[in-house]
């Protein structure tokens, strides 16, 4: 078996406490969701391209199941946008993180004020100020 570290696509999922102070919450909750859905697998994975930081941001496919839709549609993470992204592609992701925010699906179904993950690492970042969370 071999591991691949890869960036999924168009998915920002709540912040453990590896580049912040503490956990966002329901972020265990949805690493552990998403572990339970590829465990033990076999992936599609293809790349998009590669971000600033040199990572591969992937789409992932598992049974013909798009992961970062699996993702969204389940509450375990926020849509996330880029210019790789067709418009198709973002009306339908955004329309399936409304559908779980509207049925309280995983982090939408948590109690307290959502915070997306970027503005979670600036207000809980454990590095100083001008250093890279990523």
């Amino acid at each position: 078996a071999t591991t691949i570290m890869v960036r999924l696509h168009n998915v920002d999922a709540p912040e453990v406490n590896f580049y912040v102070t503490k956990d966002q919450p329901y972020a265990r909750k949805s690493a552990e969701n998403m572990r339970k859905f590829l465990l033990r697998d076999t992936v599609e994975i293809t790349v998009v391209y590669k971000d600033a930081f040199k990572r591969l941001v992937c789409d992932i496919v598992k049974d013909s199941t798009d992961l970062s839709s699996y993702v969204i549609s389940h509450g375990y993470g926020w849509f996330s946008n880029d210019d790789a992204t067709t418009l198709d592609r973002a009306a339908e992701l955004k329309e399936l993180q409304n559908t779980a925010d509207k049925a309280n699906l995983g982090l939408w179904g948590e109690p307290g004020r959502k915070l997306r993950p970027e503005t979670w690492r600036k207000r809980y970042s454990r590095l100083k100020d001008g250093q890279s969370s990523l």
